[in-house]
């Protein structure tokens, strides 16, 4: 329940998020699949899979943001309906 409420408060190795900005100034987030010493392979929020080579890569951090969206029970009655 906690995950919900603020799915950033703690985030499992295993789905932590990436941000990748390449030298050509794009910026690609998402789940690394793949790292190897020539490349990195990103998953993103549409399964979509994204082949980095390392040279292209100006910086590569984890995300301090959840991939799980915020405010999922906003919709929710305090009843629950």
């Amino acid at each position: 329940m906690t995950q919900i409420v603020d799915p950033s408060a703690y985030i499992r190795p295993e789905y932590a998020s990436y941000e990748a900005e390449l030298k050509d100034d794009s910026f690609i987030s998402g789940l690394m699949v793949e790292s190897s010493a020539s490349a990195v392979t990103l998953l993103d929020r549409n399964n979509t899979r994204h082949l980095l080579p390392r040279e292209q890569i100006r910086v590569l951090k984890e995300s301090a943001v959840s991939l799980m969206p915020e405010g999922l029970l906003e919709a929710l009655s305090p009843d629950g309906s």
